[in-house]
């Protein structure tokens, strides 16, 4: 055929495709509209920048998350039922797929630690079959806190990738310095962003508390480590900004999450950065007890002893103590809040699904309502126990909590292995912020709902396949010699000398 008449060909496809695009628009069906913008959005991407259009958009939601939080999390095209998490994983699948028929290679390492979530997710695939029948939509919801670690499987591709890595880091980190103001402002005057940020009724920007905490406190976490590797002194101020942000929230699944990863950092010997997080503690508590002094008002009332009670009251179980800060009047409820819904799910899993769990869609909440709430009116909407292992443990049962447990083992052996190079000075341990902030999320996900949603979800399985991935990138280092200084762990915690 000729050149002329291919271009006729496709003139007149255009043509065709644009009447029945500007038809459906006429009649507010936008989906035929949105998937052509997403398409040109594509190909202009990739011609533009070089990178596959996952990637590209990968990047804009790991901002996203961090800028705009839950009210970045609902939006979604007109008429399309796709918010940002889903869209990205089906983008990213399909990106998956071609690249392993390309290189004829599996989407997952033959290794301990990628064998372990596979399994995982298809055991939570199948557990899902069998409820959607009884739940629908429900247990589609319940079971998206396993098919987000599919991202995990996206970020080592992503993450074997320089450029695509270098992107997506870019992004994780414009996301923190974006969220330290806006998280800030947020606090002081929720709103207006409510207001003066939203679209189609839905704000763009709004913090979820538990997650923004969780979220700000593995970022100062990451960037310590950087810091105490590279001694930059942007990277140390931001670091000490998040620490302080994270420190001060109301969060304080966020205070223990901190303080897991200083004990990572003892417990790898990472002496520079156990200096340098010591030297926030120290340099906080004395410009806040510098402030108590010289501000009016009785002690009580300052923002260290809030601090102080807020510590106080994580070894508060019971909710026995008696708080005199206003912010943690609530505390003592939220103590035993946990504890007697935690009690209630185990007990009730142990008894009706020891072994496979009570499912996605079952209400979790129904046997903890009745005892807790017995007298309240009052609608309760959580769903979630404020505890991610638990969780799984309620949904999946042993069968599936057991593999999420091997995979964490694997994932300490990696951390740590990182985090011993690291405290060489290796750049082999380049990735050690990037593990340590995985475990601080983690942490936090055991006391509040930070990886049922994608908020947390997203953040972390991505930012834990980056840090995987780049093991497929050669390191100009003397990591040959470290090594020697180091035990065996296993091959899912295999250093390779520097190509």
């Amino acid at each position: 055929m000729s050149l002329l008449w291919q271009r006729r060909l496709i003139a007149s496809g255009a043509l065709i495709l644009a009447l029945v695009c500007g038809f459906s628009i006429a009649q507010e069906d936008y989906l035929l509209a949105g998937l052509l913008m997403a398409l040109a959005a594509m190909a202009a991407t990739w011609r533009l920048s070089g990178l596959s259009p996952d990637v590209f958009f990968a990047g804009l939601i790991l901002f996203g998350y961090l800028a705009g939080n839950r009210g970045f999390a609902q939006l979604q095209p007109p008429g399309v039922p796709l918010l940002p998490a889903e869209a990205g994983l089906a983008l990213g699948g399909v990106f998956l797929v071609l690249r392993c028929v390309q290189t004829r290679t599996l989407p997952f390492r033959r290794q301990a630690l990628d064998l372990i979530l596979v399994a995982w997710i298809a055991i939570g695939a199948i557990r899902f079959a069998i409820d959607f029948r009884t739940y629908a939509f429900t247990a589609l919801r319940d079971f998206a806190m396993v098919y987000y670690a599919v991202f995990f499987l996206l970020g080592r591709q992503w993450g074997s990738d320089p450029a695509a890595r270098r992107w997506l880091l870019g992004w994780l980190l414009a996301g923190v310095v974006v969220m330290l103001p806006l998280w800030t402002a947020f606090t002081q005057a929720p709103d207006f962003f409510i207001t003066s940020t939203a679209l189609n009724g839905i704000p763009l920007i709004y913090y979820k508390g538990d997650v923004a905490a969780a979220l700000m406190a593995a970022a100062a976490a990451a960037l310590t480590a950087r810091a105490a590797m590279t001694g930059g002194m942007t990277v140390a101020m931001l670091a000490a900004a998040a620490s302080a942000l994270a420190a001060l929230s109301n969060s304080r699944a966020a205070l223990v999450a901190l303080a897991a990863g200083g004990l990572w950092a003892l417990a790898v010997r990472h002496w520079r950065f156990v200096r340098f997080q010591a030297a926030l503690a120290l340099a906080a508590v004395a410009g806040l007890g510098a402030w108590a002094v010289v501000a009016s008002g009785p002690f009580h009332e300052s923002r260290l002893y809030l601090l102080y009670e807020g510590v106080a009251s994580i070894a508060d179980p019971s909710g026995e103590r008696d708080y005199q800060s206003q912010d943690l009047q609530d505390k003592p409820d939220n103590n035993r809040f946990r504890s007697v819904w935690w009690q209630q799910v185990a007990g009730q899993t142990l008894a009706e699904g020891p072994w496979l769990g009570l499912g996605f869609g079952y209400d979790l909440a129904d046997e903890f309502t009745r005892v807790y709430f017995a007298e309240s009116t009052e609608e309760f909407t959580a769903r979630s126990p404020h505890n991610f292992l638990l969780t799984v443990f309620a949904r999946m049962g042993v069968v599936g909590l057991l593999p999420l447990v091997a995979f964490l083992g694997f994932l300490a052996i990696r951390t740590w292995r990182s985090g011993r190079l690291a405290a060489f000075g290796d750049e082999g341990g380049r990735d050690f912020g990037l593990w340590l902030g995985a475990w601080v999320i983690l942490v936090a996900a055991c006391f509040g709902v930070v990886l049922e949603g994608p908020m947390g979800a997203v953040v972390f399985w991505t930012i834990l396949g980056l840090a995987s991935g780049a093991e497929d990138q050669p390191v100009a280092s003397n990591e040959a010699e470290t090594v020697a200084h180091l035990p065996a762990a296993g091959d899912a915690a295999e250093v390779r000398p520097a190509s």
